[in-house]
This record gives structure tokens, C-alpha cells and sequence, in this order.
């Protein structure tokens, strides 16, 4: 009798460990899933991208982006996060490296941040990531700016499938420009096709800031074109306005509409043309 209740007593025991281990291990399991992940960004009371696509009248670019939201320390590192709706979005964790150049973790969620999935490490051997700013405009196309040093080029990473590869676009200028170095801003898309890089431009010659240029496209990132302050496309016309040296707004006239914008990323509409 006492050998059974003995065994009894063990079984018990045995169940409540068993429970608690997994109890511990889906704890663990959990706190994976938000590894290198730090709060989701407060994008909204719900912690949610907002729809930004609720009317054709409060649409704006970037074309198919919800919330672009970046954070920065006093070290240099920066948080980016880039929602296309309300539960899909990238991270990128950078640090700086040197040389203009970022070490930077790409993460993915569908949870509206809950979570997120570590999908590539620019500092891995097998990856076709750089470091840099990210943007993506659906669920496949997205670019980094890298902004390595090249004279007379602009170099692009794209990707198409989510940002799991990423390939180079770089993009010669004239020969007018060929002791310049080039400082890009993300594009910025007014629709699936038509799209738009700022640059700003060294001479490494006189070692002095000039004009700024700006890239086009109107295949949806896959040719782009150089044209200067002075010239317009058959799409966009655009302008700038400086404080103190530094670029202080941007302006973009398309299809008769004129939009201002501080930084290249967040847009407003002034009016129709």
C-alpha cells in the first residue's frame, strides 16, 4: 500500500514539473521570437500602422507606405520601421561603421509589431544586404540607400522578394559629373511607377557642397535619370528652399498637384496647380 502511494505521490510530481517546463519553455519560446527587437513603435494608440490610403484625396507618398516611423540615439544608431498597412512592416537596426557605411539588421512583422522575424544581418558573409536606410512600397520591392563614396554614381540595393536578397543598381550621371560624390535620400514614389531621389552633391574637387540633382523613374525603379534644378520632366518639376546653407524643404510638382515635404519622406499636398 505505501509502495503504490508512493508511486502516486511521484506521478503527481512528475505532472506539475512537466507543466511548469513547458509552461517555461513557451515563455522562452516567446521572448526568441523578440529577440533584437526593442518596443514596437507607438505608430498609433493601437499600436498599429495607420491606413493612410482611406481616400484618394488624403492619399500621399510614399505610394502604398502606412507609417514611416525612425528613432536615433547619441551614438548614431537608428531604429527604422516602414508599415505598408496596418499589420505588415520591416525594422532596420543600424550602427554606424565608418565611412559612411551602416551595420544594419533587417526584421519583418505581420502582427503589427507584436512580433518580429529577423530576416538578414548585413555584417553576414552570405548576405546581399548593405548597411543603410530602408523603404519599402509592397510586400516584395523595397530599396537601401547605401550612400557609399563613388564619383559620378549613384548606388541602389533593390529587392523583390521582401527583402531577403538584395541586388546593386548603380546609376551613372553624365560626364558633367564625374568628380562628384552623391548623398541620397530614400525614393520617394507617387504612384506604383513614377518615383524620385534627392541628392545632395560634393565636388571632390573644390571639396564644396553645389546644387543638389534628383534621379527619376517611370517604370517603377528599374531605369533612373539625372535632372538638375533646372530642367523638368515630363512628370515632375521640383525645387528646393535653403536655411543656413542646409536643404530646408523640398517641393515636387506632380501632375499638377505641389507637395512640400522637410524630409524627403513625410509629404504634404499645397494645392492643385
Amino acid at each position: 500500500m505505501k509502495k503504490k502511494l508512493i508511486l502516486v505521490i511521484i506521478f503527481v510530481i512528475c505532472l506539475v514539473s512537466c507543466g511548469h517546463q513547458a509552461t517555461v519553455n513557451n515563455k522562452i519560446k516567446d521572448n526568441i521570437q523578440n529577440i533584437g527587437s526593442t518596443e514596437s513603435p507607438n505608430i498609433s494608440s493601437t499600436n498599429q500602422a495607420s491606413d493612410a490610403n482611406k481616400s484618394n484625396t488624403d492619399w500621399k507618398p510614399n505610394h502604398g507606405i502606412a507609417d514611416v516611423v525612425s528613432k536615433h540615439d547619441a551614438d548614431g544608431n537608428t531604429e527604422e520601421y516602414v508599415y505598408i498597412n496596418s499589420n505588415e512592416g520591416w525594422k532596420a537596426y543600424s550602427e554606424p561603421i565608418g565611412a559612411g557605411q551602416k551595420h544594419t539588421i533587417l526584421y519583418k512583422t505581420t502582427d503589427s509589431g507584436v512580433h518580429w522575424d529577423k530576416i538578414i544581418d548585413s555584417a553576414d558573409t552570405s548576405s546581399t544586404m548593405p548597411g543603410g536606410d530602408i523603404l519599402f512600397i509592397n510586400s516584395k520591392v523595397g530599396w537601401i540607400i547605401s550612400n557609399f563614396p563613388m564619383k559620378g554614381t549613384l548606388r541602389l540595393y533593390k529587392t523583390n522578394d521582401g527583402g531577403v536578397t538584395w541586388e546593386i543598381q548603380d546609376i551613372s550621371s553624365s560626364s558633367e559629373y564625374s568628380a562628384i560624390t552623391f548623398n541620397a535620400n530614400l525614393p520617394v514614389f507617387f504612384s506604383m511607377k513614377d518615383g524620385i531621389i534627392f541628392v545632395s552633391c560634393i565636388d571632390t574637387v573644390s571639396n564644396k557642397d553645389i546644387d543638389p540633382v534628383a534621379f527619376i523613374t517611370h517604370d517603377g525603379g528599374e531605369n533612373w535619370s539625372i535632372i538638375s534644378l533646372d530642367e523638368n520632366d515630363k512628370t515632375f518639376s521640383w525645387n528646393i528652399k535653403k536655411q543656413d546653407n542646409t536643404i530646408s524643404e523640398f517641393q515636387i510638382i506632380y501632375n499638377n498637384e505641389v507637395w512640400n515635404s522637410e524630409d524627403a519622406i513625410n509629404w504634404t499636398k499645397i494645392k492643385n496647380k
